[in-house]
Formats: C-alpha cells, sequence, structure tokens
C-alpha cells in the first residue's frame, strides 16, 4: 500500500485511516488477551502509529496551511525506516522538505535584510 505513486491525497486519506482503524481494533483485541504485554502488541502499536501518521500527512497535504506539519510528519516517519521502505521515506521526506527550506530560507533573508537595514540605518543616524 505504501508503494501506491498515483494515489490521490484524498483517495491515500481513506486507505490510510481504514488501516489504521483496523489495526487499532487488532491492537485492542491482543491488550484485552494474554499477548497484552508481548513484542507483537508492541509491534502492531509500532503499526498503528505509523498508520496514524500516514493518514495524517495524507489529510494535512490536502490543506496548503498544514503542508508545514505534513514536511514534520515526513521527518518524523524516518524513525521507521526500518519498517518502511527507506528508499521511499527518505524520497518523500526530501521532496517535502524542498518545498518547505525554500520558503524557510526566504523568509529568514527578508528578516535578515530587514534587520540589516535597520542596523545601517541606525549607524547612518548616530553618524549625524
Amino acid at each position: 500500500m505504501y508503494f501506491y505513486y498515483s494515489m490521490e491525497a484524498s483517495e491515500s486519506y481513506n486507505h490510510w485511516a481504514m488501516l489504521r482503524t483496523m489495526l487499532g481494533l487488532v491492537t485492542t483485541g491482543i491488550s484485552h488477551s494474554a499477548d497484552a504485554n508481548s513484542a507483537t502488541h508492541d509491534e502492531f502499536e509500532t503499526l498503528q502509529l505509523i498508520a496514524h501518521y500516514l493518514a495524517s500527512r495524507a489529510a494535512y497535504k490536502q490543506v496548503p496551511a498544514l503542508k508545514p506539519l505534513a514536511t514534520k510528519i515526513s521527518i518524523a516517519l524516518l524513525r521507521y525506516a526500518d519498517v518502511l521502505p527507506a528508499d521511499r521515506a527518505f524520497y518523500e521526506a526530501g521532496e517535502d522538505c524542498k518545498v518547505f527550506l525554500i520558503i524557510f530560507f526566504i523568509r529568514n533573508k527578508i528578516k535578515r535584510m530587514n534587520i540589516y537595514m535597520y542596523v545601517s540605518c541606525t549607524r547612518l543616524f548616530i553618524c549625524f
């Protein structure tokens, strides 16, 4: 499911949300059984958390104001590169960071220019 490159954002959210719900039911079922504190329970909790991150990222990518959060989730998913395909996880995080870093760079450049202009104006004012 993680390899569907042509999946639309709204369609991918529905798939990830259904997977998250199913894994939540499995995790709840395991927690009420004899395997409550086993490695299997921990593994399914991890898979549920990954599905939650992927569903949240798909939802956040649909809203332009939330794209920085989607970028942060892409970076957080790199923690699970042993479960997810590492090349795909790093590729998507890199693609998300490109846009985010360009905006960050431009914003900081404008802030530095304003500070430099303020310092220059202050020196000019002090000199006179």
